[in-house]
């Protein structure tokens, strides 16, 4: 790799670069990703205590920031009359 080359490299993998590369296509993607390995993982970990993962997205689909990958034990939830 020439020093041109990995310059444009660092300054690109740089957290502040990153964030200027994400897409709301991405973001989701990660996400639905960490909500299946989480649900792998939590069923694995805890196989009599199933758990729910969820994915919020936001109503500003463009705010990347506020998307929440969250999970709870089925036996807290709420039961609706």
């Amino acid at each position: 790799m020439c020093e041109a080359a990995a310059i444009r490299w660092c300054e690109r993998y740089e957290f502040g670069a990153i964030a200027l590369t994400l897409t709301r296509d991405k973001v989701t993607i990660l996400g639905n990703v960490l909500t299946e390995m989480y649900e792998a993982k939590l069923a694995r970990q805890f196989p009599s205590r199933p758990c729910r993962v969820s994915l919020f997205t936001p109503k500003d689909e463009s705010d990347l920031i506020a998307y929440e990958l969250t999970f709870w034990q089925v036996a807290h939830e709420s039961t609706k009359s």
